[in-house]
């Protein structure tokens, strides 16, 4: 029999309420635009990851993600040899929030970008943890995060 978790007893706090810094990872795994597609690969499996930082000379560039690392994978798999580099695989270009940023903000940024990480950096740009739609996800599901249900394209408030 399996035991069914137990509800949280504190009220949750509103999506507006519970920040970045509440739900992210902080133990994040990096690569540099140099490394290889594989090296890559073998960060996230040996970490149990599906995401990584990208840096270069200047610091954060970009987040890679392992449905990227799969599509662009050649054919035969992990095993094949290659000469991909994350720099020539990965899409520059990364929206970062602050540690105080509502997880809402977060949630918002990831819809309209379509990415399910989203880096939570200092104001000088120090790289703290990503928030992942995993993250998101779990702060729900425990109940610490109270949300509001509503239906895309219904303006009378009302779901299906």
């Amino acid at each position: 029999m399996t035991e069914t978790p137990a509800l949280p007893t504190e009220t949750p706090l509103p999506a507006a309420e519970v920040t970045a810094a509440d739900v992210m990872s902080n133990a994040v795994v990096a690569v540099t635009v140099d490394h290889s597609l594989g090296a890559a690969w073998e960060a996230m499996r040996d970490r149990r990851v599906h995401h990584v930082a990208v840096l270069d000379e200047d610091g954060l560039v970009a987040v890679l993600d392992e449905r990227t690392v799969a599509a662009h994978w050649p054919a035969g798999g992990p095993e094949t040899p290659h000469h991909l580099t994350v720099g020539g695989t990965a899409r520059r270009g990364v929206r970062c929030v602050l540690p105080d940023a509502p997880v809402a903000e977060v949630a918002r940024i990831m819809t309209s970008i379509g990415c399910d990480a989203v880096p939570v950096a200092t104001r000088s740009g120090v790289l703290l943890g990503l928030v992942t739609a995993t993250d998101v996800v779990a702060a729900v599901a425990c109940g610490a995060v109270d949300v509001a249900v509503r239906a895309v394209g219904c303006d009378d408030g009302s779901h299906a």
